[in-house]
């Protein structure tokens, strides 16, 4: 409505594996409710700007001796035509954690999506107690026909651990896509 959108979800219970047979292995939320709103105006010279806001909450079960999801996240996003440019802010807390982690992430990217083919390039910065993340992803994609698509990603993770030992990681995927 004039560039407003709003959404909201409620999930009575949601699980990640509910039968693991040590407890703090398992995710149990329950009354889940997330809602989230976008403002899109247009700009001069055919951009537009879009503002937008979420916020999640959750009551764990006390069996998994995880935290209540508890966050709320904040992006703005920079378009015309086929080019997009968004920069998001997330601050997760301590959701669902064993323990505390005040877990918070900024992230940015840019976006050329045309008709056939397209090209992103992404970066993320996810700090926690425990391990901080540095990601960088290039992907993009290739529509042979109507029908055949080409895909590919890398992501290159670099991981710095509060212990000291650091990690550098890669993650490459390819995809042959048939739509019907």
């Amino acid at each position: 409505v004039r560039g407003l959108r709003i959404g909201v979800s409620y999930a009575p219970e949601f699980t990640v594996n509910q039968d693991a047979a040590n407890p703090r292995r398992r995710i149990v939320q329950d009354d889940a409710i997330e809602a989230a709103a976008q403002y899109v105006r247009p700009l001069a010279n055919d951009w537009s700007l879009g503002a937008s806001v979420a916020i999640a909450r959750g009551s764990a079960d006390p069996q998994t001796e995880r935290r209540d999801l508890s966050s709320w996240s904040t992006g703005l996003e920079l378009r015309r035509e086929e080019l997009v440019i968004g920069a998001a802010y997330v601050d997760n807390g301590d959701s669902n954690d064993l323990a505390p982690a005040d877990e918070r992430e900024w992230n940015a990217g840019i976006a050329w999506r045309g008709e056939r083919w397209g090209a992103a390039l992404s970066w993320a910065r996810n700090e926690s107690i425990p391990v901080d993340f540095s990601l960088v992803g290039v992907g993009g994609f290739y529509s042979i026909s109507e029908h055949i698509v080409l895909r590919a990603d890398t992501v290159f993770i670099d991981e710095h651990p509060r212990d000291g030992a650091r990690g550098t990681y890669h993650v490459v995927l390819f995809e042959i896509g048939v739509e019907l």
